[in-house]
This record gives structure tokens, sequence and C-alpha cells, in this order.
């Protein structure tokens, strides 16, 4: 998951003022925005003087909504940035990627002391662009976490299959029950192989009974086969038919552990998925604060980079008088993004309603535990796809490159690249007249035909030569 940390100061700053602040980080940062634009002048074998200067001043558009800009790329896959918007008094400044960007305290002292003139006080401080709700801070003190422990998790992950929890529940409602009878009552392929597996996990505790061959009376409970035979040669006899212990009935009892108790109360079972599957995605277990106050359901409530995000888990099927709470939390805690997770189908007039309602949170419904993990990190990709393209948009008005579209493919591995094509992508604004002059003269020459190709070292200064063909002569001019 992107890290996500966007700042800013109330200030009123001018191009000047970015002038100053690119000319200070370019001290200690490579730039990518600058440098792109040195490169150009390189590339064209240009000498020019105070160089940063000139490309603040010709190489800046006219018509955009930032007054200056750049980026900072640094390890590992972490972008740092500033923006000043130009028809609001701040500069924003931030960092997005996947590293803790030790060098952003640095960067954001730079920028604070260039800018320390224009600053109505000394002692401003930097700012969250976004802030949660103050109500989501209730949640902390009401709230709780938990780190469910390698067993729970593979106790959790078993009882995701529904034949499997069904007959979790059934021994569950009873004290205990013969292996043989609950065969009789569950259709279950390979009961033996399953029941194995819930021993081992810890969510069932197995022993035998002795049984009295003629009445089905029980005589005594043993912890094993082995057992009776040692009974059984000490001459202990059934005291109701009188046959010995060996001829009498063993059968395998079933019973459901304390372990097993605990993992099934309140789907305790789903919240351990869920929590598993948001720290697969690296979320700590810490960062999930868990309320289950007013409904039978859990919801998990999370602070994403200053978003609030709720996941809701449902084992069983939600009515409309379940949307009327959900609509609550919404409001209550002004959710960004809810996701509904629930086992049974949500209605598309419940998911109707839900939409129609909130149209300030961003709701999505997942109706299946198969492949959770994807799923919830499918939604999060795309909100952080969403965020990244809102801070990165406008810097790409700073430069013919899309800029959003390349940190997208760098940060977020999915992200795509849409190809541009045409003169735009090659040739600054500066150079736009410079071309049409050389197109118009090309047109006007009757006998020759003017070719201009570009050197990896020129002689002249512009980093071009001119090839003159004459039609008549045949001879080349330079």
């Amino acid at each position: 998951m992107l890290k996500i940390r966007q700042l800013q100061l109330r200030v009123i700053l001018d191009k000047e003022d970015c002038k100053n602040i690119v000319s200070n980080l370019s001290e200690k940062y490579d730039l990518i925005i600058h440098g792109m634009k040195k490169e150009y002048i390189k590339r064209l074998g240009l000498k020019i003087d105070q160089i940063d200067e000139w490309i603040m001043e010709n190489f800046t558009p006219q018509e955009t909504k930032l007054l200056g800009g750049d980026l900072v790329y640094v390890e590992p896959d972490t972008v740092m940035y500033f923006k000043v918007p130009d028809e609001k008094e701040l500069i924003e400044i931030g960092v997005v990627g996947n590293g803790a960007a030790k060098e952003f305290k640095d960067f954001a002292a730079r920028i604070k002391s260039v800018i320390s003139d224009a600053l109505e006080d000394s002692e401003q401080e930097w700012e969250p662009v976004k802030q949660l709700n103050p109500s989501f801070n209730i949640l902390v003190d009401n709230a709780r976490t938990v780190i469910p422990g390698a067993g729970e998790v593979s106790a959790a992950k078993e009882l995701v299959d529904v034949s499997s929890l069904s007959l979790m529940k059934i021994i569950m409602e009873k004290d205990s029950t013969f292996l043989d009878k609950l065969t009789e009552e569950v259709e279950l392929p390979e009961l033996d192989d399953v029941i194995k597996k819930f021993s081992d996990l810890g969510l069932v505790n197995s022993d035998f009974a002795l049984l009295c061959s003629k009445t089905g009376q029980q005589l005594l409970r043993i912890p094993d086969s082995s057992a009776l035979e040692d009974i059984s040669r000490k001459g202990f006899r059934c005291f109701i038919c009188g046959a010995s212990y060996s001829d009498e009935k063993l059968v395998k009892s079933i019973s459901c552990s304390d372990f097993g108790k605990k993992v099934l109360e309140d789907d305790y079972w789903f919240m351990v998925i869920a929590l598993d599957a948001l720290h697969s995605l690296g979320i700590p277990y810490e960062d999930c604060l868990i309320y289950t106050a007013e409904s039978p359901d859990t919801n998990i409530f999370l602070n994403i980079n200053n978003e609030a995000v709720m996941l809701q888990l449902s084992n069983r099927r939600l009515t409309l008088d379940d949307a009327y709470l959900i609509n609550a939390h919404i409001a209550a805690y002004k959710l960004n993004y809810l996701i509904l997770v629930s086992t049974s189908p949500v209605s598309a007039l419940m998911k109707s309603h839900l939409t129609e309602a909130n149209t300030g949170c961003s709701i999505h419904f997942i109706e299946s535990l198969n492949n959770l993990a994807p799923e919830v990190y499918n939604i999060l990709l795309a909100k952080e796809k969403k965020r990244l393209i809102e801070i990165m948009k406008n810097m790409s008005e700073l430069t013919p490159a899309p800029i959003e579209k390349l940190l997208m493919k760098k940060l977020i591995p999915e992200g795509k690249i849409v190809p541009r094509t045409g003169l735009e992508d090659v040739l600054l604004t500066e150079f736009a007249d410079e071309a049409a002059e050389i197109a118009a003269s090309a047109e006007r020459l009757d006998k020759d035909e003017l070719v201009i190709s570009a050197m990896s070292g020129g002689s002249n200064s512009d980093g071009f030569y001119y090839e003159e063909k004459s039609k008549a002569t045949g001879k080349e001019t330079v």
C-alpha cells in the first residue's frame, strides 16, 4: 500500500518565490521536472548563463494552475514534491510511495526557510491537507484491536468453507456427539478427514465411549482405543450384560473445544479472516479499530492516509433496516470509503439505497470470502490511483511529460501509461515558432531541399546542421 502524506502552509507566494525554492532544492536534490528541462538544453547543445533562472522564466507555461512545482525521487520507490497553486494562497508539499522518505523532514525545512519572509508568523507550522473528522477519534477510545495468533488464522481459514462452518456449528450445539450418529446427520464426503483436520487445528476434542452392546448405555469414556486393552486385561466386565469390555461397542465421541467455541462465537473467525487479509496488504493489526456495539456485525475502521475507511463484516442476509445503521456510521464518522463484506448476496435495492444516500462516500460490496485479500486490494488500489492522480495531475502542466501516469507506473506496478504522440511530446512551446519558421522557409524553396537533422555533437550553437542540396548541381553545402 502506498503511503501518502500531504502538508500545506498558508502563505502568499509568487513566481520569484518558486524560482528561489527550485534554486535552493537544486543544491541538494535532483529535481525531476527541472532536470528534464535542463536535459533539453543539454541535448540541443545550448550554452546559457544562469540556466536555472532562464528555465524558470522560459520553460514555465503561461496558462497553468501552478505557479511552480517539482518532484524528487528517493529510494525505495518514493517521491517528494512541492507545488504552489496559482489561485490558492498556500504551498503544498508531500511524499508519496512505499518508503519512509527520511529526507522529507529536511525537504520541508528547506522550503520553509526559503519562504520564511512571506509567512505572517515565523512559528507557523505545516498542517495536513486532509484531516479526519474529529468524530473519527471517538473510535480510538471505544474500539479495540485484536492480534490473532497463527492458530486462529489457520482455524478461521478452514471455516471459510461453508460445509466446514456448518459442521462446526452442529458440533458446538451438541454437548457431545458420537461420530457414527454425526455421519447419519451430516452428508459430508470424507467426514473422518474433516474431523481429523478439526482436531489437528484444536477446534474439537475427541475421545472414545464404551457402550453396552445390548442396551447402548454408556459404560465409560477413555482417551484412546489403546486404553481399552489395559482395562480388558484386568478382567472388567459390563455391569449390565456381563460381557467383557473387549466385546462391547467402542465408538468415537466428538465435542467442541473451548478454542472452537471462541472461534465460532460472534463470528470471531470472520473477523480473523478480514484482519489477516488486511495484514497481508501491509496494514498492521494495531491500525485496525474494531467496533461491534449496535449490531451483530463487526465493523473494522481504518485510517488510510487520512481517509476514513470502514469494513462491515456480515455473516447473514442484510435488510433495509441494516442500511439505516450503515448510513448512520457513514454520517457519524464522515467515512470516505465503505467496504461491505457479506457471506450472503446483498439485494439490488439495498445497494442502490446505500449508494444514492451516501454520495460523499465510495461504497463497495464483496459477497465472497474466497478471494477477500485480492478484492480489498483492488478497491484500495483504485483509491490510491485516484488520490495519486489528484495530487499529480496539475504537475503535468509544467512539462510535456504525463507526470501522474509516469508515477503511477513507477509506484503502482499495475498503473498504465497511455502513449502520447505528436510534436507536443518532443518540442517545447518556446521552439514552436522556430519550427514554424523553418517549415515556411522550406516551402519557399523552388529548387533546393532543406533537410534538418539532429546532430549528436553539432558545430553550431543551436546543435543542428543544415544540409542544402541543389537539384541543379547536385552539390551539397553545409
